[in-house]
């Protein structure tokens, strides 16, 4: 039977401090849905009377919820970094540390 990395290492601490404060994958997809469909009103001066508009669709939060989302669910292909020419494995790990980094 395969042993799981949460009965060899113990509980991962950031799921412990997330869970703490209250953030579970469900209200993290509550949230996400909410920002999904997100409006804003928009102001306008006009003549010295403020003017709001009707509740309009929110398309930058809703871009960036859409790409969370996206990343959440694996649709996107893993980052791949190719190395060429001839460098010594010291500097290819290097190289990978100063991009992390």
């Amino acid at each position: 039977m395969p042993v799981t990395r949460e009965e060899m290492d113990g509980p991962d601490p950031l799921d412990e401090a997330m869970q703490a404060e209250g953030i579970t994958p469900e209200s993290l997809a509550k949230q996400l849905k909410a920002e999904l469909e997100a409006t804003e009103e928009r102001v306008f001066n006009d003549k010295g009377a403020m003017l709001y508009s009707k509740a309009l669709p929110a398309h930058k939060v809703r871009q960036e919820a859409r790409k969370d989302a996206h990343r959440l669910r694996g649709d996107y292909p893993a980052e791949r970094k190719e190395i060429t020419g001839s460098l010594s494995l010291e500097q290819v790990i290097k190289e990978l540390e100063d991009d992390e980094g």
